[in-house]
């Protein structure tokens, strides 16, 4: 019957029930002080064996494919005649190139042998000969149908008789053998063929043709070819002589010494007069300037004279007055006063006196100028000047042009010399040349005439023959398969011996992590139907019980799970249960990779909704009597950043006070936070949680050196998912 599961409090108030909570001593985090040993990476025969287990089908399959090709090409081979035939080569005067009767030939008395023998060897090999011996005996009957469409003639059309020789060709050189021995004169011919007569007319036939390429290679037609090339050489000596003549018509050149002789002089005159004009052409110029500053300083007229008047020109205004006056006074004494024109008179004289008055208040003058004489003679100075420049500069121009035409002329008379040159260097080797080509002709014509009385070099010693019994490499195929399969198997044992990375025994997992082993369990279920345990939980529980740490027992054990492990929750529920109900022990499981809801399926219990103390553990009851499991843990202190080292200290107290037994499960390994390095170092113990098969060493390593790094301790390892797989028996031998 399962029990009704009972919520309890937020932690705060169940550890408050149970008593006020102990002040645990701090502990620094920071790296051990004790060196870790180096890891353990050379191999043993146990590994190999371990990985030979784990890959029993790929090891199997690499094995048996090399076995099943051998087989089948042993099935397939054919039982072949070896024909062969038996040369020897002579030291004659063809191969050895002794003195000729004419004493213009070569003059090489030691002959090598072994150069002779491989000459020979690979003008049989060479492939005018091997195709002449295959069209001779027919290339469908050696390989009948070679060159054909055959299944697939969609795709590749027949092949024509020409390339059906050369296909076959290739094929006939490919199984032809030429033995030679060092130190000896003797070739040894082979050729192995499914048909024993056809064998031997094949290498028949390819003598004969090696006897025809030799006679055409070797036969004399040394004058023939010594005259032919001294005509040749005479003709390219004339050509040669005309493109010497075109070259001096191009450039117009009878003597190219005394042409670049006469143009350096001519370079070096005009380089003079060039100096005399630049000189003359910054006088020019400095006068110029000089006449032109001048001349902007002089005024272009001057003062002559200047008269101040205040008279009008042509003004009669006084004159007039004085008249009148002169008519009044004459008249006032003739008449009255009241006379009127004596009045009118009067009115004209104060008209000329308004005038006249007028007049005085405006002075009038006249100023004379004449043009300046030292601006005309200046003027006339820059006029001369100006034209003087533009004439030098205009002749500095010329003499450039003129310079660069010599430059270029120079230039040419240096590549027609380069050129010139050249043609004559080979004009004069060629001369040489025919010469020589003059006197060999005649001696080359004699050493025709003695070779051709000479008998050939290369003999048969056996005729083409072949055994009657054939040869068949079948045994030794099949047998080539198993032992390429074996060393085949063995390579891939080895690639995925030194490319494997899981632990997957207890004593790789201690070697790689230099870690004991603190248990191992076996294969698990997910999800059991009733809560048992196992003796390897009652080992591994007994241990950590007795386990001391310092003086005291831990209390607090966190199980790291390396980065990549996955859910490792049967184990601890397994050794949680151990605690609980065998032991008597209040134990509190807190899982901080998951919110706990699978532990608490697996333990009959279930979360309920309670008010939650932020920061505090939740805890919740199970059917195993003393049990107790997290919920939502990850949203403690225990892996808040925010939280200070004093609150999880406190929390850490409080779980003390409050169990007897706290199992921590994560986080991850591949978490490396501050607040999981000081959840490290401040539980009482760590324990690595390792899946056999699975779990990667190196994430196995990393998660090590990061608690002890941290300054947590590390107990060791425990080993799940375990299964046998090397016998007890060769273990112990291994």
């Amino acid at each position: 019957m399962r029990a009704e599961p009972s919520a309890g409090p937020v932690f705060g108030s169940l550890v408050a029930a149970r008593g006020r909570p102990r002040r645990v001593a701090a502990r620094a985090i920071a790296p051990s002080a004790a060196p870790l040993a180096p890891d353990d990476a050379g191999l043993r025969p146990i590994d190999f064996v371990v990985t030979a287990l784990l890959r029993k089908r790929l090891l199997a399959g690499a094995f048996l494919l090399p076995c099943l090709a051998g087989l089948a090409a042993a099935a397939l081979v054919e039982t072949r005649f070896n024909a062969q035939a038996v040369l020897v080569a002579l030291t004659a005067r063809e191969g050895a190139g002794t003195q000729g009767l004419s004493g213009f030939g070569p003059s090489v008395v030691a002959v090598e042998i072994t150069k002779a023998v491989r000459s020979e060897a690979e003008i049989l090999r060479s492939v005018p000969v091997v195709q002449d011996a295959v069209a001779a005996v027919g290339a469908a009957r050696l390989y009948p149908g070679i060159g054909e469409g055959g299944p697939l003639s969609w795709l590749r059309p027949a092949a024509g008789e020409a390339e059906r020789v050369a296909l076959a060709a290739e094929r006939f050189a490919r199984n032809l053998r030429i033995d030679t021995e060092t130190g000896s004169n003797v070739l040894r011919v082979s050729f192995p063929f499914p048909d024993r007569a056809l064998a031997v007319e094949a290498l028949e036939a390819l003598l004969a043709a090696y006897y025809e390429r030799r006679r055409e290679t070797f036969a004399e037609d040394g004058a023939r070819l010594v005259g032919a090339e001294l005509a040749r050489r005479d003709e390219t000596l004339r050509a040669l002589e005309t493109r010497i003549q075109q070259v001096k018509t191009e450039f117009g050149v009878l003597d190219i010494g005394q042409e670049i002789t006469l143009t350096a002089a001519r370079l070096d005159g005009l380089g003079q007069r060039e100096d005399r004009a630049r000189e003359q052409q910054a006088t020019s110029a400095a006068q110029l300037a000089a006449a032109r500053t001048r001349l902007a300083a002089q005024p272009g007229r001057v003062l002559a004279s200047e008269d101040t008047t205040n008279v009008l020109p042509n003004d009669d205004a006084r004159n007039q007055l004085t008249r009148l006056l002169l008519e009044q006074r004459q008249m006032a004494s003739n008449y009255q006063p009241d006379y009127a024109p004596l009045r009118e008179l009067e009115r004209r004289i104060e008209v000329a006196r308004s005038t006249v008055e007028s007049a005085a208040r405006t002075n009038l003058f006249t100023r004379r100028q004449v043009r300046n004489p030292t601006v005309e003679l200046l003027a006339g100075r820059v006029a001369v000047l100006e034209v003087e420049t533009d004439a030098w500069r205009a002749q500095s121009a010329e003499l450039q042009r003129q310079r660069a035409d010599l430059e270029a002329r120079r230039l040419a008379l240096l590549e027609a010399e380069r050129r010139l040159r050249a043609l004559e260097r080979e004009r004069g080797s060629l001369e040489a040349v025919t010469r020589q080509f003059v006197a060999r002709e005649a001696g080359t014509r004699l050493d025709e005439s003695a070779g051709r009385e000479q008998p050939p070099s290369v003999r048969t010693v056996q005729a083409p023959t072949a055994p009657w019994q054939g040869q068949s490499p079948r045994l030794m195929l099949a047998l080539g398969g198993v032992v390429a399969g074996l060393m085949f198997a063995a390579g891939v044992l080895i690639a995925l011996t030194l490319s494997r990375r899981s632990l997957a025994t207890p004593s790789e997992a201690e070697r790689g992590l230099r870690l004991p082993a603190l248990g191992v369990f076996g294969r698990l279920e997910t999800a059991p139907a009733r809560i048992i345990t196992r003796p390897e939980a009652a080992d591994l529980a007994a241990l950590l019980l007795d386990a001391r740490v310092g003086a005291h027992r831990p209390q607090i054990i966190r199980f790291v799970a390396p980065a990549g492990t996955v859910d490792e929750g049967a184990a601890l529920r397994m050794l949680a249960v151990e605690f609980a109900r065998n032991r008597g022990l209040q134990t509190l499981l807190v899982d901080l990779q998951s919110d706990g809801r699978g532990h608490l399926a697996a333990l009959g219990s279930s979360p309920l909704e309670v008010e939650r103390i932020p920061g505090q553990v939740l805890t919740f009851s199970t059917v195993i009597p003393n049990l107790w499991v997290s919920y939502e843990a990850r949203d403690s202190r225990l892996l808040d950043p925010q939280a200070s080292r004093e609150q999880v200290e406190l929390l850490a107290a409080q779980l003390r006070d409050a169990f007897d037994v706290v199992m921590v499960l994560g986080p991850d390994g591949g978490e490396d936070t501050y607040a999981m390095a000081r959840l490290s170092a401040l539980v009482d113990a760590n324990v690595m949680l390792l899946r056999s098969e699975q779990t990667n060493v190196q994430a196995a390593r990393a998660a090590r050196d990061f608690v002890q790094d941290a300054g947590g301790h590390l107990l060791g390892f425990v080993v799940t998912e375990q299964r046998q797989l090397v016998p007890a028996a060769l273990g112990r031998l291994l």
